[in-house]
């Protein structure tokens, strides 16, 4: 059976001349996720990956302990085995990400975007004993990986220092803002953890 993941239609989740680059703050006047679940469709994933015109929502979630305020970094295995898609083997990143499936909407029929989250976050790291709050969402169409997907940025909270040990992890670590501006300003970094780097910068200044 061919694997089916939501999607939106991009004129219905930019209607109302909303559209954006970059990142955008969640507001009851950006209420992008509402938008979605009113008017989310089912398609087959091999299909959706070259339909700009349908949007594949990713819940991306960026770990991070409030206390020490260090955020979860990691970088991708460089191995071909261990990473599918081949635009991000190598590349750092702070933000965990999948699509949501059918056994997501079987999970929590009026939110499946967050029992996406919740199963990445199982999956990745072993737990998802995590405090969840959806802060915003980006988009990125410069790229043909990011114009067919849309961000919503969640942040993890957690007491715990998480280190995943998956076989996609080549290295991890969390780290202070500083140490991430500086992996940011001096090795590879992927695009929407590069977007999200100021509105977690701004998370943490609040706390």
């Amino acid at each position: 059976m061919k694997r089916k993941i939501m999607v939106v239609r991009r004129e219905t989740l930019f209607s109302n001349d909303s559209y954006f680059e970059g990142f955008k703050e969640h507001s009851e006047e950006t209420d992008f996720i509402k938008r979605i679940l009113q008017n989310q469709e089912w398609h087959e994933r091999d299909l959706m990956e070259t339909r700009p015109e349908y949007k594949q929502p990713i819940g991306y979630v960026i770990v991070l302990n409030p206390f020490t305020k260090k955020v979860l970094l990691y970088q991708r295995s460089k191995k071909k085995e261990n990473v599918a898609e081949a635009r991000l083997r190598g590349k750092f990143s702070f933000g965990f990400g999948g699509h949501v499936d059918l056994q997501d909407k079987e999970s929590n029929e009026a939110n499946p975007i967050e029992a996406s989250v919740l199963r990445e976050l199982e999956e990745e790291l072993g737990t998802s004993n995590f405090n969840l709050k959806l802060i915003g969402y980006i988009n990125y169409d410069k790229t043909p990986v990011s114009s067919v997907h849309f961000g919503l940025l969640y942040i993890a909270e957690t007491k715990k220092d998480i280190i995943p040990k998956g076989k996609e992890i080549h290295f991890s670590k969390m780290v202070t803002i500083d140490e991430l501006k500086y992996v940011h300003e001096n090795a590879d970094m992927e695009d929407w953890s590069t977007i999200a780097l100021k509105p977690v910068e701004a998370y943490l200044e609040k706390l």
